[in-house]
């Protein structure tokens, strides 16, 4: 975090109380819900995409000073990374080892979609 932001979300903390900052994280996150739900219908809107994701980003750190968390959210951001990598080579060698049903050839394109295909034995 950069300490001159740092100095700022003390001091919205230490002026709006804590109580309101926990109600404005959830008011961010919700502005940020629905830009996305509009881009899943259409109206795509990548500053105002950028802008709530800014604004949820700084609630954030405000909750990880109120709570003293800076240190632990980043642990357990590495490590849920790194569980989301193995899942992810996990879902990888699925995909790579599996064989149409119908024609016995590696998976085509649909493979997370396609019935037709089984493991490699």
């Amino acid at each position: 975090m950069i300490d001159e932001y740092k100095e700022v979300y003390k001091r919205a903390l230490n002026i709006y109380g804590e109580k309101n900052q926990v109600v404005m994280v959830f008011e961010e996150m919700s502005e940020l819900q629905k830009t996305l739900t509009k881009h899943l219908r259409g109206i795509c809107d990548k500053r105002a995409i950028a802008d709530e994701i800014a604004d949820v980003e700084i609630m954030l750190e405000q909750m990880k000073l109120l709570f003293n968390l800076e240190n632990e959210v980043e642990e357990r951001k590495q490590f849920k990374v790194e569980r989301l990598m193995t899942r992810l080579d996990q879902k990888h060698s699925e995909i790579e080892n599996k064989v149409c049903r119908v024609n016995g050839a590696p998976c085509c394109e649909r493979k997370p979609v396609c019935e037709d295909w089984k493991v490699k034995k």
